[in-house]
């Protein structure tokens, strides 16, 4: 520390020294202080000070990062189990979890009950691979007896009824004829114009046995859930072509995919551990506020 009053010489260049150089972690700070002392005649007069300071400067912390805000979760899941444990751990007191059947897709609110802001999670449950084997075979609604007599050997652990063996040798061996005759005659019971007479049949150690009309198996439609029983309808036909085809319909799928979906949101529900939260069937919608101003 320097104290001066900057009147002599040397003190001048004292001043243009610390104002020229520059050290590298330190500090130059000048103080003007006003004093009052006695002269040589006794009499008190006010002196007027400069004080530099040289100080060096203490390391200052690395700044913290700017860091992003967090965005809002929007989670997608396929597993119900746990789509239900991380709703139940994060999700509020407003917890809102709505099954919509018709799209297969389940939302859920964390908390509803939130001004600035909810978080939407959804759970896309996957489809089970043995239901969509059987889906792909109606939706064909046609396919070649021999075809299916194969699919029916590869999947014949899911066919409950009727025997997945006797089922198979009886599609397997099913044979089709088709005999056409030109009918021309004369008078009013006679017949003019061709018929056509289709005989289809399955054989069974030289013996006609009955076509099945109706097999029923039993898969699960979503991965986690238990298994569900769809009839599905056969018709043996015969094409143009002297082919044997098998028709195949399911007037069950339909109930069969909503049971499966209900049994889902069971899971889900039982779950849920909080006691205020809202589980049902539905779909989660949020709209603008309108708002009308009046004159």
């Amino acid at each position: 520390m320097a104290s001066f009053d900057g009147s002599d010489s040397k003190g001048k260049n004292t001043l243009a020294n610390l104002l020229r150089e520059v050290v590298e972690g330190h500090e130059t700070a000048f103080h003007v202080t006003d004093k009052l002392v006695k002269n040589e005649d006794g009499m008190g007069v006010e002196e007027r000070r400069l004080v530099i300071e040289r100080r060096q400067l203490q390391p200052e912390p690395p700044p913290e990062p700017i860091r992003q805000e967090t965005p809002p979760r929007a989670h997608t899941f396929y597993d119900p189990v746990q789509f239900t444990r991380y709703v139940s751990e994060y999700g509020g007191d407003a917890l809102l979890v709505l099954g919509d059947p018709n799209m297969g897709v389940v939302k859920a609110v964390l908390d509803e009950a939130k001004t600035d802001g909810v978080e939407i999670l959804e759970l896309r449950p996957m489809i089970h691979p043995l239901f969509v084997e059987w889906s792909e075979l109606l939706r064909k609604a046609r396919v070649g007896v021999r075809e299916f007599a194969t699919f029916c050997l590869k999947h014949r652990r899911v066919i409950a009824e009727p025997d997945a063996l006797e089922l198979i040798q009886v599609f397997s061996q099913i044979t089709g004829s088709r005999m056409t005759e030109v009918k021309a005659g004369v008078g009013n019971k006679s017949i003019n114009g061709v018929m056509v007479t289709t005989n289809v049949q399955g054989v069974k150690k030289d013996a006609v046995v009955e076509i099945p009309d109706c097999v029923t198996v039993v898969v699960p439609i979503y991965v986690g859930t238990d298994p569900v029983s769809i009839g599905i309808d056969l018709l043996v036909d015969i094409t143009k072509d002297d082919d044997v085809v098998v028709n195949v319909v399911s007037s069950d799928l339909l109930e069969a995919k909503v049971t499966a979906f209900d049994r889902m949101m069971n899971i889900i529900s039982d779950g849920v551990e909080n006691e205020d939260a809202v589980v049902g069937l539905g779909s989660i919608g949020h709209d603008d506020w309108r708002y009308r101003f009046t004159s």
